[in-house]
C-alpha cells in the first residue's frame, strides 16, 4: 500500500474528465457547464456515501473486497471511454455520473485502506492531489491537441493502468501476469482518442461569415492615408482574413490581431503590410506594446452567437472593463479611434456604453458625445457599433459618418445615440460578467438546494455516529462534520475567485485554469506531506491549527493583492511561474488542515465514518463552486475572496477554537489534552 500509485491515477482521470466535460458543456453554456460539475461532484460524494454501507468497499484482500475494486473500476474505464460517442446529453450524461459515482467510491476507499498509519494516510492523500494536479495540466495539452472528447478517452486509458501500477489492490498475488493484459488494453482505449469526436450537437450548422456593421467606416473616414491598426477579440483574426484584399492594399500600413480561437486557415496578406498575429489576452499585449494605433477595433460575438453559447471563458468582457479601455485610450494617437464592432442588445449594450462613459471619465477626459458615436437599430434597442475618437468629431465629420453607416435613411432603421444616455451596469476588472450570463434557471436552484440539503444531511449522519473511545456529545461529530464541508467549501471558493482572475489576465482559459489548478494541487499536495501530522509523531516544523488559519489567511491576501499585477504584465510564461508561485504560500499552508482532520477523526471515530466525511468535503466543494461562480457573476470577484475567507474562518474556528478532536471523556483525562 506504500505507493498509493492507483489513486493517484484514479485522482488524474477524474480531474480529466471534469474538466473535459466542463469544456463540452460549456460550449454551450456556462451555466451548463457549471451545474454539470455539481452534479457530477454529488455523484461522487454517493460513491464515497456508498462505501460507508458497504464493508467489501473498506476492505483490503479479501475475495469480495478485489470483485468490487474490479467491477467498479470496469465502470469507471467504460463510461469514460464511451463518453465521447453519446457526448453532453441523453445517456452521455448517465455514463458521466456513473464515471464520477465510481470515482467516488475508489478515492476515498484506497486513502481510507491507509487510516491505521496516519502517515500512510497523508501520503495517499498527497498522492491525490498530485494525480489531480497532472491532471489538470494533462487537460489544457489533450485540449488543445483532439478535445474534450479525446480527454476522456486518454482518462479511461490511465484507469485501466491502475490495476496494472498497483497490482496489490486487484490480484490476490502481486507477481499475477494477468496484470499484463492492462497494458495493451489501455493502449487500445488510448487510441480511440484519434477517433474522439468534439462535436455532439447535431443540429449546429455552419454559418457563413457575416461582415460586422460599419467595420469599413473608420477606414473610409480617413481615405487620406493608411492606418496601423489593431484588431481583438473572437473571430478577429477571421474579420481579418475575409477583408477585400484591396482594403489592406489602400488602407492598412499594419495589422496587429490578437483572437483568443484563432482561425487555423492558411494566413495569406497582402505584400505591403506588417502583419502579426497573437493569442491570449489583448491587454497583455497591448500593455507590453510601445505603439500607438490609428484605429482599435473590438470584435464582440455575434448576437446570435450569444443567445445559443452564453459562456464566460471565451467572451471579450475581460476586454470591455473601465480598466482595459483605459489601457486602449492610452495605446491610440491623438486624432486615433477605438471601434466596437458586433450587435448588443438590452442590458449587455446599455452595460457597453455606459462602461466607455464611466472608462472616459476615469481618464480625465470630458464630454464623451463630443468624441463618440453610436449607431443603434429597433428603435435604440439594438447596438450596432460604437466609435471613440480621441479629437472630438466636427459636425463635418460627424455628417459624413452618418452617410457612410446609412444612418437615416432607407429601411435600415439605423439612427445616432448619445452615449452618456445608457443607463447600464459598468464593467470592471473586479465585475467583467455583468449582462454575460442569462440569471439562474429554476433547475439551476432546484440542484443547488439539493447540494445544500446534501450537505446537511451528511452533517446530520455523522453527529448520530459514536466516538472510538468512548460516549460523547453529539455537537462535537457535528462540529467534525461541519469542519470538512466549511473546508471543501473555502478551497472551492478560492480556486474560482483564482481561477476566474486568471482566464481574465491570461485570456486562454484551458490553460489559465489548468496553471491555477496543478499550482494549487501541487502545494496543497507539499503542506499535507510536510506541514500535516500529530504533534507528537511527525517532522518538520508545527503549525497549530489557529496560527496555521492566520498565516493562511496572510498569504492568501498576499495572493490575491499580487496574483492580478503579476499575471498582467510581461510575457505569458514568466507571468504564469511568477502568478503561480504566488499560490505557493496558501496551498503548503491549506494543505495540512484536510489530513490532520482525517488523522484525527480517524483515531476517534470508527473507520467507516471516513467515507461520509469525505462525501462532505467533496459535496462542499461542489457548493462552493456553485455560489462562488453565482458570486462572482452578481457581485464580483472580490466578493468570492472574502466569502472564502469567512468559510476559513469557521474552519478555524472548529479546528482551533472549538477543538472537537481534543475534547475530555467522561471520567477519563485525554492524553491530547
Amino acid at each position: 500500500m506504500a505507493s498509493n500509485v492507483a489513486v493517484l491515477l484514479f485522482s488524474l482521470s477524474t480531474i480529466l474528465f471534469s474538466i473535459a466535460s466542463f469544456q463540452a458543456f460549456e460550449s454551450r453554456s456556462f451555466e451548463n457547464a457549471v451545474l454539470i460539475i455539481v452534479i457530477g461532484g454529488l455523484a461522487w460524494a454517493a460513491g464515497s456515501v456508498t462505501g460507508f454501507f458497504v464493508p467489501a468497499i473498506r476492505q483490503l484482500t479479501t475475495k469480495s473486497a478485489i470483485i468490487v475494486r474490479w467491477c467498479v473500476t470496469g465502470l469507471f474505464a467504460g463510461s469514460l471511454a464511451v463518453w465521447p460517442w453519446f457526448g453532453p446529453e441523453g445517456i452521455g450524461c448517465l455514463a458521466g455520473i456513473i464515471a464520477m459515482f465510481s470515482s467516488g467510491i475508489l478515492i476515498p476507499s484506497i486513502i481510507s485502506l491507509n487510516h491505521e498509519e496516519p502517515e500512510g494516510m497523508r501520503d495517499a492523500y498527497a498522492k491525490s492531489l498530485v494525480g489531480s494536479a497532472l491532471g489538470a495540466v494533462l487537460s489544457a495539452a489533450v485540449m488543445f491537441w483532439r478535445g474534450p472528447g479525446a480527454m476522456c478517452t486518454v482518462a479511461g486509458a490511465v484507469v485501466l493502468l491502475a490495476p496494472f501500477a498497483q497490482p496489490g489492490l486487484f490480484f490476490p498475488n502481486s507477481s499475477d501476469r494477468r496484470k499484463w493484459v492492462l497494458a495493451p488494453l489501455a493502449l487500445i482505449v488510448l487510441s480511440l482518442s484519434f477517433f474522439a469526436p468534439t462535436e455532439w450537437n447535431v443540429e449546429k450548422t455552419q454559418q457563413a461569415f457575416v461582415e460586422p456593421f460599419g467595420d469599413d467606416a473608420v477606414f473610409q473616414m480617413r481615405d487620406d492615408r493608411k492606418l496601423d491598426v489593431y484588431m481583438l477579440g473572437e473571430g478577429a483574426l477571421a474579420h481579418a482574413l475575409n477583408e477585400k484584399p484591396e482594403r489592406f492594399e489602400k488602407s492598412i500600413r499594419s495589422l496587429s490581431v490578437v483572437d483568443a480561437h484563432p482561425d487555423k486557415s492558411e494566413i495569406v496578406m497582402p505584400s505591403g503590410v506588417d502583419f502579426s498575429m497573437n493569442i491570449g489576452s489583448a491587454r497583455r499585449r497591448m500593455a507590453a506594446e510601445t505603439r500607438r494605433f490609428d484605429l482599435i477595433q473590438i470584435h464582440l460575438p455575434a448576437e446570435a452567437e450569444q443567445a445559443a453559447q452564453d459562456r464566460i471563458g471565451s467572451r471579450t468582457e475581460g476586454a470591455l472593463t473601465v480598466e482595459a479601455l483605459r489601457l486602449y485610450f492610452d495605446r491610440l494617437k491623438d486624432d486615433g479611434s477605438l471601434q466596437l464592432l458586433g450587435r448588443s442588445s438590452g442590458v449587455k449594450a446599455q452595460s457597453t456604453l455606459a462602461t466607455i462613459a464611466e472608462a472616459w471619465k476615469k481618464s480625465a477626459r470630458k464630454e464623451i458625445d463630443l468624441h463618440s458615436v453610436a449607431a443603434t437599430s429597433e428603435g435604440g434597442k439594438t447596438l450596432e457599433t460604437v466609435i471613440v475618437r480621441m479629437k472630438p468629431f466636427l459636425r463635418e465629420e460627424r455628417d459624413k459618418l452618418g452617410e457612410i453607416l446609412k444612418v437615416g435613411k432607407g429601411e435600415s432603421g439605423i439612427q445616432w445615440m448619445l452615449v452618456s444616455d445608457a443607463a447600464g451596469e459598468v464593467l470592471t476588472d473586479d465585475r467583467p460578467f455583468v449582462g454575460s450570463v442569462a440569471p439562474a434557471s429554476a433547475a439551476s436552484r432546484t440542484i443547488m438546494w439539493i447540494a445544500i440539503l446534501v450537505v446537511l444531511g451528511l452533517i446530520a449522519g455523522v453527529s448520530m455516529q459514536e466516538r472510538r473511545k468512548g460516549l460523547a456529545s453529539r455537537w462535537q461529530t457535528a462540529s467534525m462534520a461541519t469542519y470538512f464541508g466549511g473546508l471543501g467549501m473555502s478551497f472551492a471558493l478560492f480556486q474560482v475567485f483564482f481561477v476566474l482572475r486568471a482566464v481574465r489576465g491570461w485570456g486562454i482559459p484551458t490553460i489559465a485554469s489548468s496553471l491555477v489548478l496543478s499550482a494549487i494541487f501541487v502545494s496543497l499536495a507539499a503542506g499535507a506531506t510536510l506541514l500535516a501530522g500529530h504533534p507528537r509523531r511527525r517532522y518538520g516544523v508545527r503549525i497549530q491549527p489557529l496560527a496555521n488559519f492566520v498565516f493562511a489567511v496572510m498569504f492568501t491576501y498576499l495572493g490575491a493583492a499580487l496574483f492580478e499585477p503579476l499575471v498582467a504584465t510581461g510575457s505569458e510564461w514568466m507571468s504564469a511561474f511568477v502568478g503561480m508561485s504566488v499560490l505557493i504560500p496558501f496551498g503548503l499552508l491549506g494543505g495540512s488542515f484536510l489530513p490532520n482532520a482525517l488523522e484525527e477523526s480517524s483515531a476517534k471515530l470508527a473507520p467507516r465514518v471516513l467515507f461520509l466525511l469525505w462525501a462532505l468535503y467533496i459535496s462542499g466543494s461542489v457548493l462552493g463552486l456553485y455560489v462562488g461562480v453565482a458570486i462572482g457573476i452578481e457581485s464580483g470577484l472580490d466578493v468570492v475572496f472574502l466569502a472564502g475567507l469567512f468559510c476559513f474562518a469557521w474552519v478555524a474556528i472548529f479546528s482551533g477554537l472549538v477543538r472537537p478532536w481534543n475534547v475530555r471523556k467522561v471520567g477519563v483525562t485525554s492524553d491530547l489534552s
